[in-house]
């Protein structure tokens, strides 16, 4: 499983049952082909893995933006729009 994945699987997890109900690490990554041994290697704890999820979510939201901005088939009150 790649990280994004396990990433995006947390998202997932935070999306649908709220911060407070995401207690364990496991329950942030799913059914992971990775033991816990690995995951703790790459983040330690569950608010290890909460910040990572989140600064990866955020890296996705400025790459849309990004790509909002650039765009050449929205005028200025589009790209305005789009923004929320």
């Amino acid at each position: 499983m790649q990280r994004e994945q396990v990433l995006e699987h947390a998202l997932n997890v935070l999306e649908k049952n709220g911060l407070a109900a995401a207690t364990l690490l496991q329950q942030l990554v799913g059914d992971s082909e990775l033991d816990l041994a690995q995951l703790v290697r790459y983040w330690p704890d569950r608010d290890a893995l909460l910040q990572d999820a989140l600064r990866h979510h955020g890296q996705q939201i400025d790459s849309w933006r990004q790509q909002v901005i650039d765009s050449d088939r929205l005028d200025g009150e589009q790209k305005l729009l789009a923004r929320y």
